[in-house]
């Protein structure tokens, strides 16, 4: 009961589709893996965080920490509990990644063995900045001439302004199918999966690259030719500068600068 009433509050706050698949997911999880859940106490969670997710990475540690707290804090408020059991859940501290943008040679080589959907997606992702999500589910209705309109994280909207290749590839694309979705089932007319995309764009690209690194490459590269980190934050439609400068590579230009500004000048 206590479950259901959560996942229709979720609808009812407006969460977006994917959010609230991801929470109800976990809170599942939690309820196959936690004894009594979801009337359990502190010492059952702190047992459960340190058997069942003891080997995973600190990111989904971090995520399903903060479902529980979002699903206690609720249960508690809607007095459905009378005791938040995940009250005094410790922090979970992420280190820090260094950002890892797609190389320029792998990115032409990738883009060159592409057939043309796959180019697209691939520009979307190192140009446009574009998520996994935001690329897999791109509408004709979201573009403008050369302005697209993408709904992000949060049901977010941001507008991103496309350079002339990226432009003049979804103008060759968008010639040779159906109005609709950029990338669709030709059965189904539907977007395909994330998977699916993430997939086609990781084929021609070197093992160690992602479609994730496609974003580090369009972030790495507009900031080290603007500087303006605020603008790069809104092409990448992160919530928060600290996020964006994590995907962000600091060239060995950019620290030569940094070493030089602090060299006595008249001393050699």
């Amino acid at each position: 009961m206590i479950i259901r009433a959560f996942e229709e509050w979720l609808v009812g706050t407006g969460k977006s589709a994917s959010t609230i698949k991801q929470r109800m997911n976990q809170i599942r999880y939690c309820e196959t893996h936690i004894p009594d859940f979801p009337h359990c106490d502190e010492a059952q969670i702190d047992k459960f965080m340190a058997t069942q997710l003891a080997n995973v990475s600190p990111n989904y540690r971090k995520s399903m920490r903060s479902a529980l707290m979002c699903f206690f804090g609720f249960a508690v408020k809607k007095k459905y509990l009378e005791v938040d059991p995940a009250y005094q859940m410790v922090k979970i501290s992420i280190p820090r990644p260094l950002p890892r943008p797609v190389s320029e040679d792998a990115l032409r080589i990738a883009y060159e063995l592409a057939t043309l959907d796959v180019q697209c997606m691939i520009l979307l992702g190192s140009m446009g900045g574009l998520r996994l999500s935001e690329i897999a589910n791109l509408h004709m209705d979201d573009r403008e001439g050369n302005l697209l309109r993408v709904l992000g994280k949060g049901s977010k909207e941001r507008i991103i302004p496309m350079n002339a290749t990226l432009s003049s590839a979804l103008d060759r694309w968008q010639a040779e199918i159906e109005w609709g979705y950029y990338f669709a089932n030709p059965l189904t007319h539907s977007p395909w999966s994330i998977s699916y995309v993430a997939i086609q764009i990781k084929k021609d690209l070197p093992r160690k690259f992602s479609a994730h690194n496609l974003r580090h490459r369009a972030a790495s590269t507009a900031y080290g030719t603007t500087k303006d980190i605020r603008a790069v934050q809104e092409l990448l439609g992160h919530a928060s500068v600290a996020t964006t400068q994590l995907y962000t590579a600091i060239t060995s230009d950019d620290l030569k600068a940094v070493s030089d500004a602090t060299d006595w000048t008249d001393l050699f």
